[in-house]
């Protein structure tokens, strides 16, 4: 029962110091803006660009984490040292949304996030997966 209380208290802590993080941020980032101004460009926003944008984006990062599914399903091969299964499709959908949230907070981190996520979540072994993201970012590169 202690134990309980003490981590639901945890969590509301957590809970509360995300949100005041996230207010001061907010605050930091908006503090100088011109409301009128923004609110003047977000009346002359063309809006119907916004469900075809937010389609090709869902695309975008889909396809991204499905060429990275296919180069991690190399991993998980029979003839792989590490052997296990082959992550879905849906955590490294996941993994790579991470990633962009973390790219936010910190560049580049964002593909060392991603791939501790997959390998936390599977049966592959970090450097492996953190070996698909660099090969993933060559080709990216090359394209």
């Amino acid at each position: 029962s202690a134990l309980s209380v003490s981590s639901r208290f945890t969590s509301v802590l957590v809970a509360a110091g995300s949100l005041g993080l996230a207010g001061g941020l907010l605050w930091l980032s908006l503090r100088h803006a011109d409301v009128a101004a923004v609110g003047a460009a977000l009346r002359a926003a063309e809006w119907s660009w916004l469900v075809p944008m937010a389609l090709v984006t869902v695309l975008s990062v889909v396809l991204r984490a499905w060429r990275w599914r296919v180069l991690l399903a190399s991993l998980a091969a029979p003839t792989s040292p590490s052997g296990g299964p082959a992550p879905s499709l849906e955590l490294a959908t996941g993994a790579t949304l991470l990633g962009y949230l973390v790219n936010y907070a910190a560049p580049r981190a964002g593909e060392v996030a991603r791939a501790a996520n997959v390998a936390a979540r599977s049966r592959l072994p970090f450097a492996s997966v953190a070996g698909t993201v660099v090969a993933e970012r060559v080709l990216d590169v090359l394209t």
